[in-house]
């Protein structure tokens, strides 16, 4: 908006009230925008990616939604039969 370049920002954790310094590089400015890119298609199309199961999954709310590790059982299961 002010045509003036960020280069640095911070990420506040608010359970632990800290905050961490994020080093703006192009790199994750395009990053950026393709995640937004990618959660506007989500919205668009509806279709949602298929989960991926990692060690986060367990912490995650909506873990009983999406369960990961059963899908990834039947996309297994499905390849085999």
């Amino acid at each position: 908006m002010t045509g003036k370049s960020v280069n640095i920002g911070y990420v506040y954790y608010a359970q632990s009230h800290q905050r961490q310094l994020v080093q703006i590089t192009p790199e994750l400015r395009q990053s950026t925008i393709d995640t937004i890119a990618s959660v506007q298609n989500l919205l668009i199309t509806g279709i949602m990616p298929k989960p991926i199961y990692s060690k986060r999954c367990k912490g995650c709310s909506l873990y009983s939604q999406c369960l990961p590790e059963v899908r990834e059982k039947m996309s297994r299961y499905q390849e085999e039969n």
